[in-house]
């Protein structure tokens, strides 16, 4: 009896276990399950958010698009609010053909004439910009040979000054030059003016005084022509050149609105310099300074090109040095008379003759005796007969400029050549 009551408890025992295990796995389930429900709604939850954003969000943008609209409408003065083309107001009408027949009349381009009040539209700077990269090169000049103490100011009024007496600027202006780039070493500078023309009449100051040295005025080694349609475009100071400018062909380049385009299908040539002034203005300077010390310098550089030869065809593989050549001329010269008897020392004051050793040019203290030595054409040296000329450079000395000389002691007197004769050689124009 015992046993079996044991078995019957323990049997009952055993079944209270497997209820408890299997409720513990019920709940358990049902938890998962909660769960994972909840997860899909929070996810659900995301998914329409999203979607309303996105909704909103382009309604937003449609918005923005919408004012960026009236923006673009606002900015277009011949619409209306509606978007519809409306006629300009006759005032304005007025002042635009009035601005334009200005700049026609002149000649010249929308907001950069002197005179003008007419404000550079976009279309005119950018025009501006591509003339300024086009003429560029054919308005800069290489000034060289330049005395110490120069700078870039003194530079800028002397040209502005001789242009503008000299009368070779365009209407009259007093500055022309636009900007000057010394190099480090003050030897030589690049200048660069406002206009094609006006930078080609300054090289009619090619052999001008500064501070006693004459100087080079000389188109520099990247020069290049412009159409002759922009010879007298201004371009005023600080323009930046276009970076790439258009090319120079039949189409040409756009005009400035109502200007009708600029035809760019002219021949680029280089226009012709004027008669050289640098002489007449050296003259003018001379006659001022007349019996200083100044003057006398003055005096030798301005007759530096009338005292020089240049002597050809010299004899090679003998050593000939530029001490030989001075002591054969002297000698000559001497031995032929033809020496101003009125000075002391020798005739010939420096030669220099060219690394190759084919041609020398020979400096002399006076204008008479330089001009006699003219007569040893052909004289023989070493087996060869030199040939002495004028050099290329040679001009005759200006008549105003020719008293003051003669007081310094640079026109001399011998026995073929005096003061007289060398006057009417320059009054003839070196023909003489």
């Amino acid at each position: 009896c015992a046993s079996h009551y044991e078995r019957s408890a323990m049997a009952s025992l055993e079944d209270e276990h497997a209820e408890v295990a299997g409720n513990g796995h019920a709940d358990e389930d049902q938890t998962r399950a909660a769960e994972a429900e909840e997860e899909r709604a929070r996810a659900r939850a995301e998914a329409r958010d999203q979607r309303e954003g996105e909704v909103h969000g382009g309604e937003d943008e449609d918005e923005d698009r919408k004012r960026r609209r009236e923006r673009r409408r606002g900015m277009q003065w011949d619409k209306d609010a509606e978007g519809n083309t409306v006629a300009p107001a006759p005032a304005l009408l007025a002042a635009a053909s009035g601005g334009i027949a200005a700049v026609q009349a002149t000649g010249g381009v929308m907001g950069v004439q002197p005179g003008l009040s007419v404000v550079p539209t976009p279309a005119a700077s950018v025009q501006l910009q591509q003339h300024a990269g086009l003429t560029r090169r054919a308005r800069r000049l290489h000034i060289g040979s330049l005395p110490p103490g120069c700078s870039s100011q003194i530079l800028r009024e002397l040209f502005n000054d001789a242009l503008h007496r000299a009368n070779l600027t365009m209407n009259g202006a007093t500055e022309v030059v636009n900007d000057v780039q010394m190099d480090p070493g003050c030897k030589f500078a690049f200048m660069e003016f406002r206009t094609v023309r006006e930078a080609n009449s300054a090289l009619a100051l090619d052999g001008l005084l500064v501070l006693g040295r004459t100087i080079r005025v000389q188109r520099p080694n990247d020069f290049q022509a412009p159409p002759a349609e922009l010879y007298d475009v201004i371009i005023p100071p600080g323009t930046v050149p276009a970076a790439t400018p258009p090319p120079l062909g039949a189409g040409g380049l756009p005009g400035l609105p109502g200007l009708g385009g600029v035809a760019l299908g002219g021949a680029a040539l280089a226009p012709p310099p004027p008669a050289n002034i640098a002489n007449q203005l050296n003259a003018q300077l001379l006659s001022g300074l007349s019996g200083t010390a100044t003057a006398a310098q003055t005096a030798q550089q301005m007759s530096r090109k009338a005292r020089r030869l240049h002597v050809g065809n010299l004899p090679q593989g003998v050593g000939l040095t530029p001490l030989m050549m001075v002591q054969f001329f002297n000698a000559t010269l001497t031995a032929t008379g033809l020496v101003d008897s009125t000075k002391s020392g020798d005739p010939v004051v420096d030669c220099n003759i060219n690394p190759a050793g084919k041609f020398a040019f020979v400096e002399f203290r006076t204008i008479a005796e330089a001009t006699s030595a003219l007569t040893l054409n052909n004289v023989e040296l070493a087996g060869r007969a030199l040939r002495v000329e004028r050099p290329r450079d040679y001009a005759p000395i200006p008549v105003a400029a020719l008293e003051a000389i003669h007081e310094a002691g640079y026109v001399g007197e011998t026995p073929i050549c005096n003061f007289q004769q060398v006057k009417e050689h320059s009054e003839s124009g070196g023909v003489a």
